[in-house]
């Protein structure tokens, strides 16, 4: 029980993720039960070829704010010089590009990064209105179904501790819908980074609108 605060359980439909091999179910994060939309696709070889590259490099990360139309020249400009970068650079274009369209946005937040840790490691909420995230190499995020979570009016979230763990598979992108988005307080999805084995990495793009 969480002491002194109203329990929520489970403010939005049991049936709250949106899953399918079109980039098309992304746009499901615009249905109000829908807190996680995830295209499950696969990238090219060379793309994949590349993050493996960056998965065992050190390389400049980015937290950077750009129009859409600077996406590839940025990444092309700060990203080392190996066979496919000029793929993933695609790839992060096109992200960016179906995030602003989604959106009717022109300037996006990236965030491209090798984490040997987890940013994140307990299960939470984010407090903006939606994030894209993809892990072109190493484990993907980890999230809960709303049935094994339990939310307070002040913004607490706990779960059952034997809550089976879901996880995004390695490139399936996903949107995160937050307690920032309009008319869903208290009800984002659940989610936490997940933990990275010893001399392991993994290779994330996260995009947030602005």
């Amino acid at each position: 029980m969480l002491a002194q605060d109203t329990q929520i359980q489970s403010l939005k439909s049991s049936v709250h993720v949106a899953k399918g091999a079109n980039a098309m179910e992304l746009s499901s994060i615009f249905k109000s039960h829908i807190n996680l939309a995830i295209w499950q696709r696969e990238i090219n070889d060379r793309a994949y070829q590349y993050a493996q590259f960056l998965q065992h490099s050190t390389w400049p990360q980015q937290r950077v704010l750009l129009n859409i139309n600077e996406v590839t020249e940025h990444f092309l400009n700060v990203l080392p010089e190996a066979p496919g970068r000029a793929s993933i650079v695609a790839d992060i274009a096109l992200l960016a590009d179906m995030y602003g369209c989604l959106f009717d946005i022109s300037q996006v937040g990236i965030r491209f990064a090798r984490l040997t840790s987890a940013m994140c490691p307990k299960f939470h909420t984010d407090k903006l209105g939606c994030r894209l995230i993809t892990t072109y190499a190493g484990v993907g995020s980890e999230w809960l179904k709303n049935e094994h979570v339990w939310r307070s009016d002040t913004g607490k979230v706990m779960h059952q501790a034997d809550a089976p763990v879901q996880q995004l598979n390695s490139v399936e992108v996903g949107i995160l819908k937050g307690d920032g988005w309009a008319d869903n307080e208290h009800g984002g999805i659940v989610h936490r980074s997940p933990q990275v084995a010893e001399n392991d990495a993994r290779v994330v793009l996260t995009i947030d609108g602005f």
